[in-house]
């Protein structure tokens, strides 16, 4: 899919809740790549990009952040293409060493060697060299296009978007997650404390389009209210959480439950890594505010 002449979305099924969208931005025969799917379809990938431009006018590889769904054919472009991997400083670690990257986002799980397995399968087998690390207020050039990088952690910590001044584009990888998981999911975010303040700076941007890493791409007035809801359930989450625990305090496997049968509805909930992270993430700020306590190492409770 073509957005512009100078912008191509290559887009993928990846689950039934999400598409993976990879943005090709080029100018001048020179071409960069925001995020990089998966590893089993790396090559698939190779081909789409191979379609629009020779891959080795390929100069740089733009992650939004460290996470599996984002770096996968990280390795094999870095090989094929000798493209510069950029990346937040804070997520580095994430894309060079991705099994720190599965011990923290699967530490609230029973960690198997199959899922090991299926996780390196996803990141591409191995990690990739960030040669271009990022600290948020850099500006990449592609031919003419300026690309000015800043940093919204909260999803993850080296969360950052891209910003193309001249059309009023921005892309948010998974600063800003499709709503319609609201539905199964409570969130996906890592540190709450800093992903409001995310929010807050993305709804004082004078944009005209937010390209996102999962579907769909918001325009206009989509923006605004794509926004209010992401705003809505956080403050949802914060009020409710409170409200649940009890004074023999609750787990994170408990708190989560009672929270997805309060604000999902009632029913079975199998959490997904991005809903528990959310609600430890919660856990934590209440806690450092002084709202929740933490007792036993393993519980909280209402101060």
């Amino acid at each position: 899919m073509k957005m512009s002449d100078n912008i191509h979305v290559i887009d993928f099924d990846w689950t039934e809740t999400f598409r993976n969208y990879v943005y090709l931005i080029k100018d001048q025969d020179e071409a960069a790549l925001i995020d990089a799917h998966i590893g089993p379809e790396s090559e698939t990938l190779l081909q789409r990009i191979r379609e629009i431009i020779e891959p080795s006018k390929l100069k740089v590889v733009i992650l939004t952040h460290g996470h599996m769904d984002h770096i996968g054919a990280c390795p094999t472009l870095q090989e094929k293409t000798k493209a510069r991997i950029a990346a937040h400083i804070a997520d580095a670690q994430y894309i060079e060493a991705p099994w720190t990257q599965f011990t923290t986002l699967y530490q609230d799980y029973e960690i198997t060697p199959q899922a090991y397995l299926d996780f390196m399968r996803m990141v591409g087998g191995k990690g990739a060299k960030v040669t271009k690390p990022l600290h948020g207020g850099e500006t990449i050039k592609v031919g003419s296009i300026e690309l000015h990088i800043r940093h919204i952690p909260g999803h993850s910590p080296g969360s950052i978007y891209i910003h193309e001044p001249d059309t009023k584009t921005i892309f948010t990888g998974d600063a800003l997650v499709p709503s319609h998981v609201y539905q199964t999911m409570l969130g996906i975010f890592q540190d709450a404390t800093n992903y409001i303040l995310s929010l807050e700076h993305l709804s004082r941007l004078d944009i005209e389009t937010i390209c996102p890493g999962h579907a769909p791409i918001l325009r206009g007035k989509e923006i605004k209210k794509e926004l209010q809801i992401h705003f809505d359930r956080y403050y949802l989450l914060e009020k409710t959480i409170p409200e649940i625990l009890n004074t023999d305090g609750l787990t994170l496997w408990e708190t989560y439950h009672k929270l997805a049968n309060r604000v999902l509805g009632p029913g079975e909930h199998n959490p997904g890594i991005g809903s528990l992270a959310t609600v430890r993430g919660f856990l934590n700020k209440l806690s450092a505010e002084g709202k929740i306590q933490q007792v036993n190492g393993s519980k909280w409770k209402p101060s």
